[in-house]
């Protein structure tokens, strides 16, 4: 004897290669810019790809900022106190879920601190970006690991 079943609701696999992409290609460009205010020194436009009050930072250097006034006062000391030549991001893998894309990285800045010597520092990073209501993405939660 054999028993067929049917079902009217069957899981559909989408495939989001695409998307992903096109994704990836926008956080590039957020990272670019982003770069740019920094070695520019310009915490207002530092900011401006940061979520608002839900943002929190887990850097590698020190402790967590939660929300957007604590991470503002880490990131405008941090670009104050340093000369930042480079600051470059490589991005390993993008997946996007919903209003939330998933970025592994590797970022490199080459930095100066105030009084000292030229380093080049390398972490890993995880970045999780928010998509807003105007279709931008910013940064929602971000993790560096030396």
């Amino acid at each position: 004897m054999v028993i067929l079943f049917s079902s009217c609701q069957q899981n559909k696999v989408v495939d989001n290669t695409e998307n992903e992409i096109k994704v990836a290609n926008q956080l590039s460009q957020i990272w670019k810019e982003y770069s740019e205010a920094v070695r520019n020194k310009d915490i207002e436009k530092v900011m401006s790809f940061h979520n608002t009050e839900d943002y929190i930072n887990y850097p590698s250097y020190g402790a967590t900022q939660k929300g957007f006034e604590e991470t503002k006062s880490l990131l405008k000391d941090f670009i104050e106190k340093n000369t930042i030549e480079e600051l470059n991001i490589e991005q390993i893998e993008v997946k996007v879920l919903g209003d939330f894309a998933f970025e592994v990285a590797l970022m490199t800045q080459k930095l100066t601190p105030e009084g000292g010597q030229s380093i080049l520092v390398k972490q890993r990073s995880f970045s999780i970006f928010k998509k807003q209501s105007d279709g931008s993405w910013k940064f929602y939660r971000w993790i560096g690991q030396q």
